[in-house]
């Protein structure tokens, strides 16, 4: 439902899909990557079909940030800076600037592997199961 939102303000607004990178953490895990990063969210969560699951990402400073979502089915993936979210969360069209959409991307296949630049602060990932069945999906975000 916010993807539909979300694409249509980009068409209307122009072009959408800023990549910005940034360092971040969550708290979450400290595991190591075997790249070399720092393992900083891990999260599995089973979404309702053509349901969307939004994840919070903080950042204590701006930098690039790698990340992976695996699933059993299609998805798309929005990152939308926190101003972004609250606009389209409150349904304020005059609030959301296109450049404040970090990332889009639609994954045909289970596994999607990225990069995305996000600023200091909040940033929201936003996973939208295709599928019309519940999958279960799992989100890794590494920091370099």
């Amino acid at each position: 439902m916010l993807r539909v939102w979300i694409r249509h303000l980009c068409a209307v607004g122009g072009v959408c899909a800023a990549i910005a990178i940034s360092a971040c953490s969550s708290g979450e895990t400290s595991e190591a990557d075997p790249t070399g990063g720092y393992v900083f969210l891990s999260q599995t969560r089973k979404i309702p079909a053509r349901a969307e699951w939004t994840r919070e990402v903080m950042a204590r400073k701006g930098g690039t940030i790698r990340f992976r979502v695996t699933s059993q089915a299609p998805f798309g993936i929005i990152v939308l800076t926190s101003q972004a979210f609250q606009a389209v969360k409150s349904g304020n069209r005059a609030a959301f600037k296109p450049s404040d959409v970090l990332l889009v991307a639609d994954s045909p296949t289970t596994t999607y592997e990225g990069e995305v630049t996000l600023p200091a602060g909040s940033s929201w990932f936003i996973i939208e199961n295709r599928s019309d069945t519940e999958v279960e999906f799992h989100l890794q975000c590494t920091a370099p």
